[in-house]
């Protein structure tokens, strides 16, 4: 075992220890690796910091409040938000007007009058958002979610997470199960 005075400059430098990446240990230690720390401790340290980072990941996201977002929605989001969100989740934008329930010839009239999408419309692209930044939160990294968003699912009847976002019901089994794997539940 390592002695105790290992683990506490290790875990002094905690906060730095979640920055190791592939940029390798000594850039994060401003210097080169300490002497007194053998290479085996570091070696645990990097893996404790990669296990937490994948297990205790918080996406730097700074929460809206909910009055300005219904307020938004109410007010309807811009035409603009739906190509936005095709192009974050890597898809085609007739499947998101599909969930949003909204025509192609509409949102075409839409962009071309800078018009504001209606609050349902905005309601479910809202959703989709939400959901999109709760997946980016239990997986670490936009695309991830972006994929598992596209997948489809067994837990969810096999059917893709974002095919459901058409619905409150959809929505609220799709958290559901992000909650899952997110806290390591199986039903």
């Amino acid at each position: 075992m390592h002695n105790p005075a290992q683990f506490c400059t290790i875990l002094h430098n905690f906060a730095q220890v979640r920055l190791w990446t592939s940029q390798g240990l000594t850039a994060c230690l401003a210097g080169p690796p300490r002497p007194e720390i053998p290479l085996a401790t570091l070696a645990s340290a990097r893996q404790l910091a990669d296990n937490s980072r994948q297990m205790a990941y918080t996406a730097p996201v700074t929460p809206v409040p909910a009055t300005q977002v219904i307020g938004v929605v109410r007010k309807g989001f811009p035409a603009s938000k739906l190509t936005q969100m095709a192009e974050l989740l890597a898809v085609d934008r007739a499947l998101l007007l599909q969930i949003l329930g909204v025509s192609q010839r509409t949102i075409q009239r839409k962009h071309a009058l800078s018009d504001r999408l209606s609050p349902a419309a905005s309601d479910r692209l809202s959703r989709i958002d939400r959901i999109y930044t709760l997946a980016v939160e239990v997986f670490g990294d936009g695309e991830k979610a972006a994929q598992w968003l596209k997948r489809p699912s067994r837990a969810l009847a096999n059917e893709s997470p974002l095919k459901l976002l058409d619905t409150d019901a959809g929505a609220q089994q799709v958290e559901r199960e992000l909650r899952q794997i997110q806290y390591g539940f199986v039903y």
